[in-house]
């Protein structure tokens, strides 16, 4: 009875060091991996982050710069600017709006 215990604890043994030690076909992995990509230099995450800011501090500048002047251009003033962004919109009419430009761009 000693002998079945003990040889079931040697496997469990082995079971648990088979998890610690990469196996060959792992350690081939990770070699054809690293000669792969050691060479190159890494990929340049891109994000538009930095147009969208750009162009947000273009819109304000330009905002302010009509407040200040009084320019009008198209019948576009600081007041109508205004009365656009205070308006408030039915959340329905804003989706039809969405789905139209989308059908139309479909097309």
């Amino acid at each position: 009875m000693q002998t079945n215990y003990d040889s079931r604890k040697e496997y469990i043994q082995q079971i648990k060091e088979s998890f610690q030690t990469p196996s060959s076909y792992e350690r081939k992995k990770h070699d054809r991996f690293e000669s792969d990509y050691s060479n190159e230099e890494p990929a340049v995450i891109r994000s538009f982050w930095k147009i969208r800011l750009l162009a947000a501090v273009l819109c304000f500048l330009g905002f302010i710069t009509i407040h200040q002047t009084g320019y009008q251009w198209k019948n576009l003033s600081e007041k109508t600017i205004v009365t656009q962004i205070q308006k408030d919109y039915d959340l329905k009419d804003v989706k039809n709006c969405f789905s139209e430009i989308r059908n139309f761009f479909e097309k």
